[in-house]
């Protein structure tokens, strides 16, 4: 995925841990609000990219919210 945002000009979603930290983020750090805001950035830039190849018009940031369930 961050190739395919390099190449789209999508903001990368790995800019704090991967794939390979959240073992030992939720192991060891116990931060599971760390491991959410990974997850769902993922989300958001996987959406950028299929609306981008679709030829549609990206999501702006401003319209991008967090809903938090507890």
């Amino acid at each position: 995925m961050a190739l395919l945002c390099h190449i789209f000009h999508i903001p990368t979603p790995k800019d704090d841990i991967s794939g390979a930290d959240v073992a030992r983020v939720y192991y060891e750090e116990k931060d599971l609000d760390r491991i959410r805001i990974y997850c769902e950035k993922d989300v958001i830039a996987l959406i950028q990219l299929f609306l981008k190849m679709k030829g549609d018009s990206l999501i702006s940031e401003g319209n991008i919210h967090s809903v938090s369930v507890e």
